[in-house]
């Protein structure tokens, strides 16, 4: 039987986002993770921290998706109540070597920083435009069908917070 996938990094990056609260998380018998919260609904940016786990964790490539998936769970909502007390959230591996340190690490390089930090702007999707770029170079949405050679290459920061064109020849 595979070993208990060590939770402690995600679990304490989950509790630094705003409206997030951590209810559980395990390891199956195969080696496959899982960790188990809920989001306040009600908080002024739940929808957008939903948006951001769901881009980095879901959908950050096109191409080459992370070995997880996050997503939405709920008991039948006709015999318990609304999303406001069932709905819950699980961030669920599908490979062994992709632990919860390393979803953690993900999380924490490409949403807002601090990510504790709840001030105007931060969390909405059109934050301003800066000359620093903080994302990695291998870290970028790959477009299909999008050029590099006529135009440079377009880099766009995973959280949606920076976009630069590159002109080849600068």
């Amino acid at each position: 039987m595979p070993e208990e996938q060590d939770h402690t990094d995600l679990v304490a990056y989950l509790d630094r986002v705003p409206s997030v609260s951590h209810v559980a998380n395990g390891t199956s018998d195969n080696g496959i993770w899982w960790i188990k919260f809920n989001i306040d609904i009600s908080h002024p940016v739940a929808w957008n921290v939903v948006q951001e786990f769901g881009h980095v964790l879901n959908y950050l490539s096109v191409d080459e998706r992370l070995s997880c998936v996050f997503m939405p769970v709920s008991p039948p909502p006709c015999m318990n109540g609304g999303p406001s007390e069932f709905l819950s959230w699980v961030i669920e591996s599908h490979n062994i070597d992709f632990t919860p340190a390393k979803a953690a690490e993900w999380l924490e390089g490409r949403l807002p920083r601090p990510v504790e930090d709840e001030s105007e702007g931060l969390w909405t999707s059109k934050r301003p435009v800066t000359a620093e770029c903080p994302i990695k170079p291998t870290s970028f949405w790959h477009s299909p069908g999008a050029t590099t050679s006529s135009f440079g290459h377009l880099e766009i920061d995973v959280r949606g917070q920076y976009l630069l064109m590159c002109a080849a020849n600068m």
